[in-house]
C-alpha cells in the first residue's frame, strides 16, 4: 500500500488549500484507490469541517486528530507520521504541503523503485542560508555552497532509516527550541530536516526534478506543483494555486499520434473493454490488439462494398473492399475470443449493449455532423463513468496532412461537450487529429 498525507492545523483558512489539493488528486492524480490511501492530520476544532468539505470526493480518505496549536507544531506534524497507528500498512509514503496541486498520474511516482535510506525531495537553495540550516552546519566539514532541498514535498519508504531520521529531527528541534531556548526559525522545521538529512546522508535532491516543480509558470507533464512562500501566508498561496488550477484544467495533453494516445489510455484502465466504431481495413484495430493490454476489443463496421480512406494523416488514400476485410479479420482473430467483429451500423450495435459497458470507445465511422452526433450520444450511455470517448478527424494538423478534409466531427464534438458538460483532455496530433474526452456522469 501507498500513503499520501498532509497536515492542516493552526489556520482554518488552510482547509480551502486542502480542498484544492484533494480536488486536484481526485481529478488529475489517477490514484489506485485499492492501493493508495490519503491521510489528513488535523485538529479537533477542524476535523468536522474538513470531513464535510472533502465529502464530495470519492477518495480513500483517512483522518488523524492531534491537539496542535502553534505554527511550529503544525509544521512539525509531518515528522510524526511514524506515530500514526496504522503506519505499518504502508510501504511508500508521499508527504504534500497543502499549497500543492497534482497535475498528473501519481501512480508513475509510486511505481518508481526508491531506496530505504533516502528522503527524496526537490533541490532548493543551499546550506549557506538559514532557511536550509546554515545555523547548524560546520563548514569545515561541508561545502557551504552545497544545494539543499525544500521540505514542502518529500517521498520516502516506510523504513527504519526514515523513522530514525524523523526521530533525530524531532529531537533536534526539541533541544534547540525547548531546551536551549532559541527562536523558531523562519522556515520552521525545514532547516532541521535538511541538516539532519545531510549529516546522515539520507537525502536525494535530484530525482524529484523529473516529477515536481516549485512555483511553475506554465503547465507541462510534471506530476506535482508546489507553491511555496512565507509560512502561514494563506492569501498569496491561495491566489497562486487557484490561478494555476485554472491553467491545469484548461490544459490539453498532446500526443504525437493516435497510436501513442490509445496506448497511454489503455494503460490507465486495467484490462479495458474497448470498442472501435469504423474498422475499415483493420489497421488501427490490429495495432490495439498487438500493443495495448486490453481485456477485450469489439470492432463494428458496415463492412459492405468498396470504400476509401487515407492513413492516420489523411494521406495515401486507398480503396478497400471492406466485405473482404471483414472476412480476413474474422479469419485472423478466429482463435482470439477477446477480439470480436460485428457487421452492423453503429446505432443498432450500440443499442444492443448495456449502459456503462465500455471503458474506451473510439469513434471513426460516419464523419458527418449527424453521424458523429448520434454516435457520441449513444456512446455516452454505453461508456462507464470515468471512461474515455475518443475519435478521429477532429481537426487537421497541416504539418503532417497534405490535404484538408471538411468533416462534421469538430462541430459535433464541441456541441456534445457543451451540452453534456464534458471536455477534451487530450489530442493525438496525426494529420487527422484525434481527441479524448474523459466522461464524467
Amino acid at each position: 500500500m501507498n500513503l499520501i498525507y498532509a497536515c492542516v492545523f493552526y489556520q482554518e483558512s488552510y482547509i480551502t488549500l486542502l480542498e484544492l489539493l484533494i480536488k486536484s488528486i481526485a481529478i488529475k492524480g489517477w490514484i489506485n484507490k485499492s492501493s493508495t490511501d490519503i491521510l489528513v492530520f488535523t485538529s479537533p476544532s477542524f476535523i468536522e469541517k474538513i470531513k464535510a468539505t472533502l465529502l464530495p470526493f470519492d477518495l480513500p480518505l483517512k483522518f488523524c486528530v492531534l491537539d496542535i496549536n502553534t505554527l511550529m507544531e503544525s509544521s512539525c506534524c509531518k515528522l510524526r507520521i511514524f506515530d500514526y497507528e496504522h503506519i505499518e500498512l504502508y510501504e511508500k509514503i508521499l508527504y504534500l504541503d497543502t499549497d500543492v496541486l497534482i497535475n498528473n498520474d501519481l501512480n508513475r511516482l509510486f511505481d518508481i523503485q526508491i531506496r530505504n535510506d533516502k528522503l527524496y525531495a526537490l533541490e532548493e537553495g543551499d546550506i549557506n542560508h538559514e532557511f536550509w540550516g546554515a545555523q547548524f552546519f560546520d563548514y569545515s566539514k561541508y561545502d557551504r555552497n552545497k544545494k539543499a532541498f525544500s521540505a514542502g514535498v518529500f517521498y520516502f519508504m516506510n523504513s527504519p532509516d526514515m523513522k530514525g531520521l524523523f526521530t533525530d529531527v524531532r529531537n533536534h528541534i526539541q533541544k534547540y527550541i525547548d531546551v536551549d531556548k532559541n527562536c523558531v526559525p523562519v522556515c520552521l522545521d525545514q532547516p532541521f530536516l535538511v541538516y539532519n538529512s545531510f549529516i546522515s546522508n539520507k537525502y536525494d535532491n535530484q530525482m524529484m526534478k523529473l516529477y515536481l516543480e516549485n512555483n511553475p509558470k506554465s503547465v507541462d507533464s510534471k506530476i506535482i506543483y508546489h507553491f511555496p512562500g512565507a509560512p502561514g501566508h494563506y492569501s498569496s498561496k491561495h491566489s497562486k494555486m487557484t490561478a494555476f488550477w485554472d491553467k491545469i484544467t484548461q490544459y490539453v495533453t498532446i500526443f504525437d499520434s493516435r497510436t501513442e494516445m490509445i496506448k497511454y489510455y489503455c494503460q490507465k484502465v486495467q484490462s479495458p473493454t474497448v470498442l472501435e466504431i469504423g474498422v475499415f481495413n483493420g489497421d488501427f484495430l490490429k495495432y490495439i490488439v498487438q500493443n495495448c493490454s486490453v481485456g477485450s476489443i469489439d470492432g463494428v463496421d458496415l463492412f459492405e462494398g468498396v470504400t476509401c480512406s487515407g492513413d492516420q494523416d489523411g494521406n495515401n488514400v486507398v480503396y478497400c473492399d471492406v466485405s473482404k476485410s471483414y472476412t480476413e479479420l474474422q479469419r485472423l482473430y478466429k482463435d482470439s475470443p477477446s477480439v470480436n467483429l460485428y457487421k452492423s451500423d453503429s446505432g443498432t450495435y450500440l443499442s444492443s449493449k448495456p449502459d456503462n459497458f465500455y471503458d474506451i470507445i473510439y469513434i471513426d465511422g460516419d464523419h458527418s455532423y449527424n453521424g458523429v452526433k448520434r454516435d457520441l450520444i449513444q456512446a455516452y450511455l454505453k461508456i462507464k463513468p470515468g471512461g474515455y470517448i475518443m475519435g478521429h478527424d477532429y481537426e487537421m494538423n497541416m504539418k503532417k496532412a497534405k490535404t484538408v478534409y471538411h468533416f462534421g466531427v469538430n462541430q459535433a464534438v464541441d456541441e456534445f461537450c457543451k451540452i453534456y458538460n464534458q471536455k477534451i483532455i487530450a489530442k493525438g496530433l496525426d494529420g487527422c487529429v484525434s481527441y479524448v474526452i474523459r466522461i464524467t456522469k
